[in-house]
């Protein structure tokens, strides 16, 4: 709980910046697809991670390919659009 009013300016300050950053970075993809949000950039970003710890614990690294498919599949988990069909193609 901020009480100081030092505490309370960092934390507003902090506020905005990370509204004007998200929008950055949101910036891209909204060319692709107007109606991306903030939760498929978290999904994006979480795709990415949960992808990266997983490539760490295979044998040998598998076809670009599958890893694409694999990311495409991860970034839709938290996301709000809806699944593509190519995601569920064998």
């Amino acid at each position: 709980m901020n009480t100081s009013p030092q505490s309370v300016t960092n934390a507003l300050n902090l506020a905005f910046f990370m509204v004007n950053f998200s929008q950055a970075i949101l910036k891209p993809y909204r060319e692709h697809d107007p109606h991306f949000s903030v939760l498929d950039l978290k999904a994006q970003f979480r795709a990415q991670r949960y992808l990266s710890e997983t490539m760490k614990m295979l044998p040998e690294t598998p076809e670009p390919y599958l890893i694409s498919r694999i990311w495409r599949r991860l970034s839709r988990f938290g996301g709000i659009r809806t699944s593509h069909p190519d995601d569920f193609a064998a």
